[in-house]
């Protein structure tokens, strides 16, 4: 995840991630390191389908393990917790006190929420733009082209996902009938209004965790438990 501040932003073990900003914000610190820099995108989805591929199961809880998600937990963990497993997939201990990775990336879920730029979405109707020099919030129009359909209205563990042929990448909750060991087992929250999309989960949400936990908040907010991660794009 980021850490750092608006003069210098990195990923790097030992520091906690950089929290209590915004999506334009943490795209433009990202930005500051070079034109081939920014924050996670749709690229998250191809993290999904790597994962579905390789453990071919959506409780990415039970294959992975809990991560940093334990109730009592009343602020981030600092990066590093799974250096010792390198670029290996799993959890520093097993328990919900402690980091998960898949395939090198530490806190895929858990510890803190990540942005997920270039989607916006209006009254549960999401938008996606594959350009990341036009990511923008609140805006619908341009390059920012509609899914073919409509995000789920209610909260709940997401039982069912959404498929567009025009775009098959993007997978996003439409029902939500599932359960913590069934179907998807991760959480879904929507909001009304126009908003972004936070995956990841966060250091005390232990029960709606999971690669396919997502949140949609409105665009302007942040609080310490929202960050970014970093992206460099080939």
């Amino acid at each position: 995840t980021m850490s750092g501040d608006a003069t210098r932003v990195h990923s790097r073990s030992g520091y906690s991630p950089l929290a209590n900003i915004s999506i334009t914000n943490a795209r433009a610190y990202a930005r500051n390191l070079g034109e081939e820099f920014g924050q996670m995108d749709y690229h998250y989805f191809i993290l999904q389908l790597l994962y579905l591929v390789e453990y071919a199961d959506y409780n990415s809880q039970a294959k992975l393990g809990l991560g940093y998600t334990n109730a009592a937990h009343t602020g981030p963990i600092a990066s590093g917790g799974c250096d010792q497993l390198g670029m290996h997939s799993g959890s520093a201990d097993g328990t919900d006190n402690s980091s998960v990775i898949y395939r090198g990336i530490e806190d895929i879920f858990g510890n803190i929420w990540q942005f997920l730029d270039g989607i916006n979405v209006k009254e549960n109707q999401a938008y996606i733009c594959y350009n990341r020099n036009e990511y923008e919030v609140d805006r619908y129009d341009g390059c920012y082209q509609p899914l073919g359909y409509v995000n789920a209205s209610t909260d709940g563990y997401i039982s069912k996902l959404g498929y567009d042929s025009n775009h098959p990448l993007i997978g996003l909750p439409t029902e939500v009938n599932g359960r913590e060991n069934a179907y998807i087992t991760s959480g879904y929250w929507p909001n009304t209004g126009n908003n972004i999309i936070l995956m990841g989960s966060d250091y005390c949400n232990s029960l709606f965790s999971g690669l396919w936990v997502s949140f949609l908040n409105p665009s302007p907010h942040d609080f310490n438990r929202i960050g970014a991660r970093l992206l460099k794009f080939s």
